[in-house]
């Protein structure tokens, strides 16, 4: 169980930096996949006078993690995935989710993602679903929870680029995506969703990203020199599975930390 350690702030800024990870058993599949944001006390943006919230980030590392991004997609968007569509993301690609967790080990967001099974295509991955709970928004974890993702996609599976689609009406998710996060409006899809809407599909190259984890002193994965390729399943009836259930990721908030996606 996730206990976060309380740390102070002595500057005031907001921001109290990382205390130190939980301790978790030699050989547990927490050890396995530990914290990458470890405990950080965050002021939301109403300043000062707001209290701080403390906040992880770290892998899917257990099955009851799946369900409960299943609970929390069920408070956060109007459109929904079947537990079997978390367990695949789960079976197939277990590096590439991440949830976010309160001070008493709640999820409050999470990023479901994967490798597409494209052969003809450069290694890419793709956001299935992101979502974060209303009373963690506007505290920067979407932003987190979607660059470890792309790092776990390029120190896994050499990915080069990554995924995703918007509504075309969500304007604070498409500030964030093209603003923030970097990714380009590759194509229209028109009435992509089940109510009729448009999506832009985005797309957002980690060439920089790789460049900056193959800095010295960065780490980067072993598996980073593999193919890129993906465990083998049904691709295409997974396409179109996804697309049936309109699963869709929003963070509306009153700036820009909104996002909205679908596979």
């Amino acid at each position: 169980v996730f206990r976060p350690l309380v740390s102070e702030d002595p500057t005031g800024t907001g921001e109290l930096g990382p205390t130190q990870s939980p301790q978790q058993p030699r050989g547990s599949p927490a050890a396995a996949a530990p914290y990458i944001e470890n405990c950080r006390q965050i002021r939301p943006h109403g300043g000062l006078g707001q209290p701080c919230v403390c906040v992880a980030v770290r892998a899917y590392v257990r099955p009851e993690d799946l369900m409960n991004m299943q609970h929390c997609n069920l408070l956060c968007l109007p459109e929904n995935y079947q537990m079997k569509y978390y367990f695949y993301h789960g079976l197939s690609w277990p590096q590439l989710s991440y949830i976010a967790e309160d001070e008493n080990g709640k999820i409050v967001g999470y990023v479901l993602a994967k490798m597409e099974e494209d052969p003809d295509d450069v290694p890419h991955g793709h956001i299935t679903s992101l979502a974060v709970k209303r009373s963690h928004r506007r505290l920067g974890l979407a932003q987190k929870l979607m660059d470890q993702a792309s790092r776990a996609m390029i120190e896994n599976f050499n990915a080069k680029y990554v995924s995703l689609h918007v509504r075309k009406s969500n304007r604070a998710a498409l500030h964030l995506y093209s603003n923030t996060l970097k990714f380009q409006i590759s194509e229209v899809e028109p009435k992509y969703y089940a109510d009729g809407e448009d999506a832009y599909a985005m797309k957002r190259d980690l060439a920089h990203m790789a460049d900056e984890l193959r800095k010295p002193g960065v780490r980067v994965s072993s598996q980073e020199a593999t193919s890129g390729q993906s465990p083998s399943g049904s691709g295409e009836q997974e396409r179109e599975s996804e697309r049936d259930s309109g699963g869709e990721s929003k963070e509306l908030s009153e700036v820009s930390e909104a996002t909205e996606s679908t596979d």
